[in-house]
């Protein structure tokens, strides 16, 4: 993780963004974004990471394998869709209800 990936994850986690869908729908498109090598082998060029919140009922399988990243549009794609995940099936109610 680069030091620019921890201090997202970091403000994240504080707070500091507010609607993390809102901060994602503003950066979409502003960074260069690149895959490179294969897709076993490879890595993604100033990946966003994907990150769990009570908001959006997303479910991490293993974040030591650093396979939580994507793309500005897939990380709010996720984000977004967690969300949904979350209003049709509230964690209460259905407490294993996640997007893995």
């Amino acid at each position: 993780m680069t030091d620019e990936q921890r201090a997202y994850s970091d403000r994240v986690a504080r707070g500091e963004y507010g609607d993390i869908l809102e901060y994602l729908k503003g950066e979409i498109r502003r960074r260069q974004q690149q895959s490179m090598c294969g897709v076993n082998n490879g890595f993604l060029v100033q990946g966003r990471r994907v990150i769990a919140t009570e908001k959006n009922q997303l479910k991490i399988r293993n974040p030591q394998r650093c396979a939580d990243f994507g793309t500005d549009e897939m990380a709010a794609t996720l984000e977004w869709l967690g969300r949904e995940v979350a209003a049709k099936y509230p964690i209460k109610e259905y407490p294993n209800a996640h997007l893995l």
